[in-house]
């Protein structure tokens, strides 16, 4: 749906943009930035790595201090996901790559149809310049979406791996401790929470 939302909204600006002499390649920024905006809040991202490490030395230590079994077992869960994340980086660099270089495609041939907006409007050619638009668009917004189904495929099965190493599985083994007499219920119950201070920053 927003594949083919995309795609209509660009070849009708397009098309309004071709119709307008007076637009020219300086605004080529509606189509591309408008449609695909990113922005980094650095100095939250900052302060927030700051807080998150606090977090976890503070947490990390009292843990320790409960059992170090269970603390370590708990850490080694939250590691879990950050190992098997590594293995999806070079796909999604290469989707993000495809569309980069799509989008450069379409900025390239956008330009190129923009700067001969007179030619066009004299000899009322506007529905073929759209036309030819319309090629470098649906790439476009094809490598888009392979991007974000990837994003979003990968995001999900990560979510999976995380909640079954970070809770599921040193919980089970906690519990298997408990009952060798190794450790406390309480103790379980503690650095389960505690886990949520040192493995929620790390997962971010």
């Amino acid at each position: 749906a927003a594949k083919q939302v995309n795609t209509k909204l660009r070849l009708k600006v397009m098309r309004g943009m071709l119709s307008d002499e007076q637009e020219n390649a300086s605004n080529l920024g509606f189509l591309t930035n408008d449609f695909k905006l990113l922005e980094t809040n650095r100095y939250d991202a900052e302060i927030g790595i700051l807080i998150y490490s606090y977090t976890v030395v503070f947490a990390m230590a009292f843990a320790l201090y409960l059992n170090w079994q269970l603390t370590i077992i708990f850490f080694i869960g939250s590691v879990i996901p950050t190992i098997v994340s590594t293995f999806f980086q070079k796909p999604i660099q290469n989707a993000a790559e495809a569309w980069t270089n799509a989008n450069d495609k379409y900025v390239n041939q956008t330009k190129n149809l923009l700067s001969g907006t007179a030619t066009f409007n004299l000899y009322d050619k506007q529905d073929n310049a759209v036309k030819q638009n319309q090629y470098k668009v649906n790439q476009l917004e094809e490598k888009l979406a392979k991007m974000n189904v990837l994003n979003t495929n990968t995001s999900a099965f990560l979510n999976a791996i995380a909640i079954m190493g970070t809770y599921l599985l040193p919980f089970a083994i906690g519990i298997a401790l408990v009952i060798k007499g190794q450790t406390t219920l309480g103790a379980l119950f503690a650095i389960t929470q505690l886990s949520n201070s040192f493995v929620n920053p790390i997962l971010q």
